[in-house]
């Protein structure tokens, strides 16, 4: 997926009964800050999602522009999760 011009990599884990559990994200200079925050954002959806909320609660919760477009890198992963899903 592309971000803001970033190149951004989703790489997922799943339960045996196809519910997604485990995300990484990686799309920067490794050792980065922007590297290091999306790691954080991989684990803490992956917390999320191991806990049972539900990623259509996540999609309906980020910023978005007028468009729908999600406003944000991190809205722009869930989206990409979702479509995955679909």
């Amino acid at each position: 997926r592309h971000q803001g011009g970033r190149k951004l990599h989703l790489t997922t884990g799943f339960y045996e009964d196809g519910r997604l559990g485990e995300l990484f994200v990686h799309g920067a200079k490794i050792g980065s800050h922007t590297d290091m925050m999306l790691a954080e954002v991989g684990a803490l959806l992956s917390i999320a999602l191991q806990h049972g909320m539900p990623l259509e609660e996540f999609a309906s919760n980020v910023q978005r522009e007028t468009d729908g477009k999600p406003a944000t890198t991190v809205g722009e992963i869930i989206d990409a999760l979702s479509a995955r899903k679909g």
